[in-house]
């Protein structure tokens, strides 16, 4: 992320060249993208909030302060359009969403494993684990682990994207690793590389 060009791109686009916006979509869909279904929105309502997400970022630009990250206010607009949608449904099953994810982890691994170096599938499977674990956690856990570890926010940014303090933001993120390890314990599995990756935050999204 380039807050220099973010904010130039933003500069643009209130001065009146629209089509930069288009740049701002381009740069940011995917994550955005990733942020919702990470959170367990299905492929298709994630494609649908997150158009939301950059039409309601795009009315509300003149709001946006420069001198603040504007990936983590973008990430904010995401996070409320989010549960503004499930305030409005019924939320899904946590033993749905693991169920969901161990089967297009599995279908990866299968169609991966006879192509891909040995080490890199290992990789892949240990990341896997770690995103079936990631499930287990609260969801206010879950999220501020997706902002911290896959959009390497700070605990500054993370406070105003979930809106906590950072001290909060501290202790979620060492009470979510507790449990991660914990989740680990329970399940049997003894692998250094699965206990090693939580310890440090790294491959766990």
């Amino acid at each position: 992320m380039d807050p220099a060009t973010d904010q130039a791109l933003v500069e643009e686009v209130l001065m009146g060249r629209k089509e930069s916006y288009a740049s701002i979509v381009d740069k940011y869909k995917n994550k955005i993208y990733g942020l919702l279904r990470s959170m367990g929105a299905t492929p298709i309502d994630a494609q649908d909030l997150a158009q939301d997400t950059f039409v309601k970022a795009y009315f509300k630009l003149s709001q946006y302060q420069m001198e603040n990250s504007f990936a983590a206010w973008l990430y904010k607009i995401a996070v409320n359009t989010l549960n503004d949608f499930y305030r409005k449904k019924i939320p899904i099953p946590i033993e749905n969403v693991n169920e969901a994810l161990e089967q297009k982890t599995q279908r990866g691994q299968h169609e991966q494993s006879a192509n891909v170096p040995e080490q890199k599938y290992l990789n892949k499977e240990l990341r896997g684990e770690l995103r079936k674990l990631l499930y287990t956690l609260p969801e206010q856990y879950r999220l501020i682990m997706i902002l911290k570890y896959s959009s390497d926010f700070s605990y500054r940014e993370i406070a105003s994207i979930v809106g906590i303090s950072e001290r909060k933001v501290s202790n979620s993120i060492f009470q979510a690793k507790k449990r991660l390890k914990k989740q680990l314990g329970q399940k049997g599995g003894d692998s250094f590389g699965l206990l090693e990756s939580i310890a440090n935050g790294k491959g766990i999204i």
